[in-house]
């Protein structure tokens, strides 16, 4: 599969899990796709605390990892 096709996957499952999110806490596409996003970061930024992870560190490697995807595509 070729790496632009990966990333559209990527998107898609992130798309489908962040709807399921959405249902969740009775959020609607009103509430707009940047709020669903950004609760869903604050959540994980708790359960990191509970399971005493580093959010930031998290964060950061995942961007890493989105830059590599990104320059592979």
């Amino acid at each position: 599969m070729e790496q632009s096709n990966q990333n559209e996957v990527r998107a898609e499952r992130a798309r489908r899990v962040l709807k399921a999110f959405q249902t969740e806490c009775g959020l609607t596409e009103e509430d707009g796709l940047d709020v669903a996003i950004s609760d869903l970061l604050c959540d994980l930024a708790h359960l990191c605390d509970q399971e005493e992870l580093t959010f930031q560190l998290l964060v950061s490697r995942a961007l890493r990892h989105h830059d590599v995807e990104l320059r592979l595509s």
